[in-house]
């Protein structure tokens, strides 16, 4: 998480949604992290009450956009880390990536969480990932420094997206798509 003591304010970091970017493009003007990177609003409300007083935000990201980038990060990332019956992750299809979710989850669940379970701060406001230089500079005021993009997924790993794939991340993150609607009025 990040925040400015002098404006109150804060951002919590699902994961997938920019947050190394962000954490740059805020460490150089002026903000200050709190670790850990993705922790939930309640565990930081629970040992650092005076941010009920700060104005949060958080990152929104079309679910499967953001699935897809899960699945190439850990396929980058965590491959030998993560074992499963057959081959190894980073050969897996999409397909056999969300057969085997369960314990794929079960190695990273902060990872692979819902994005609204960052939205539970009281007032959090949603920022829209499709907009995000231009939201990134609105929450922090400088409209001058550079936003570089960092952690861009390769296309190491890459496979089709199948509606076996969708459906699943419709229903995985069935909370994440009502939030959109209710608080973006998108419809992905």
């Amino acid at each position: 998480m990040y925040f400015s003591k002098e404006k109150k304010l804060c951002l919590y970091e699902p994961p997938k949604t920019g947050t190394r970017t962000a954490q740059a493009f805020l460490r150089s003007v002026g903000w200050h992290f709190l670790a850990p990177d993705h922790g939930f609003p309640e565990d930081y409300l629970k040992a650092h009450p005076n941010l009920y007083n700060y104005k949060a935000f958080a990152f929104f990201r079309n679910p499967l956009d953001r699935f897809i980038s899960l699945i190439l990060f850990v396929k980058q990332h965590y491959s030998s880390n993560i074992k499963t019956k057959d081959k190894n992750i980073k050969d897996y299809s999409y397909e056999e990536f969300v057969n085997s979710f369960d314990v794929i989850k079960s190695h990273i669940p902060i990872l692979s969480a819902a994005q609204s379970c960052w939205m539970t701060h009281p007032n959090t406001e949603v920022l829209n990932f499709d907009n995000y230089e231009a939201e990134i500079r609105r929450i922090s005021g400088d409209y001058t420094n550079p936003v570089i993009i960092k952690n861009k997924s390769t296309d190491f790993g890459r496979s089709v997206v199948t509606q076996k794939v969708i459906d699943f991340v419709r229903q995985e993150y069935a909370a994440d798509y009502a939030l959109a609607k209710d608080r973006l009025g998108k419809e992905y």
